[in-house]
């Protein structure tokens, strides 16, 4: 953990369809049903801890009376330095968990739901009904947070206390209408979302490329320990891929 300045922090679900205790389904997920686990990744892909979900007894004092997406991310981040950068998703992103971070010295950027805004600060925010590409940024009295509005195909609500909506950078998106991509601005803190976001899943995407063969099995437990150990497989290919990518590099 040490050594990553660049952090973030999704769910994974170990795939399991059997009888297991605190089994939850997630519908987004690849293999929705299973059991959950918090964890926190580098943008590489190499996962760095984790929390396995077990319902009201996953977290212990002083995390236990947190709701859950801000106790899994302030538990996962104890060991983590000052002056890095967490990406989060709007599971786990809210202000009580950025000002927390923010006063351990830990920066975050994250997509955040429009309902756990205060009231006040939702008003501010422009409506659906405007033009694909156009953003929003507003700054707290202390400048130390800000919350971009930007227009995608729906609008994305992105909190941040490390990035803001400038230098915009620019992606291509499809347009129906002329059938052909166009050239959209994409606000800063947008574009470092969606380059660091992706370390769990690219996790998953290596795990269900090449799977143990012995992952058929009746027994949860068996399927767990073999989980974990293709986990840490699969940590050592991706050090070693960025230590070789290194090396070729001098």
């Amino acid at each position: 953990v040490q050594s990553h300045q660049i952090m973030c922090i999704d769910e994974q679900i170990i795939p399991f369809t059997g009888g297991m205790p605190n089994k939850v389904v997630i519908k987004t997920k690849p293999h929705p049903v299973g059991l959950k686990l918090f964890c926190l990744a580098a943008p590489s892909g190499t996962i760095l801890n984790f929390v396995p979900y077990c319902g009201t007894r996953t977290f212990s004092k002083p995390f236990d009376e947190m709701p859950q997406g801000q106790a899994a991310v302030l538990s996962l981040c104890e060991k983590v330095q000052k002056g890095c950068t967490l990406f989060l998703d709007r599971f786990f992103t809210g202000l009580g968990v950025v000002n927390a971070l923010l006063a351990d010295g830990i920066f975050v950027t994250g997509t955040v739901l429009r309902n756990r805004l205060p009231p006040g600060l939702r008003d501010k925010l422009p409506l659906e009904n405007v033009e694909r590409g156009s953003s929003t940024l507003l700054v707290n009295s202390e400048s130390t947070m800000a919350l971009t509005s930007w227009k995608d195909s729906k609008n994305v609500l992105v909190l941040s206390s490390r990035h803001t909506k400038v230098p915009e950078t620019t992606c291509k998106r499809w347009v129906k209408g002329q059938k052909s991509k166009k050239s959209f601005p994409q606000p800063q803190s947008v574009a470092a979302y969606n380059a660091n976001m992706g370390g769990v899943d690219l996790t998953d995407r290596m795990l269900a490329l090449y799977p143990h063969w012995a992952y058929r099995t009746n027994k949860w437990t068996v399927r767990v320990i073999l989980h974990f150990f293709m986990v840490v497989t699969t940590n050592t290919w991706f050090e070693r891929a960025k230590t070789t990518t290194h090396l070729e590099k001098l």
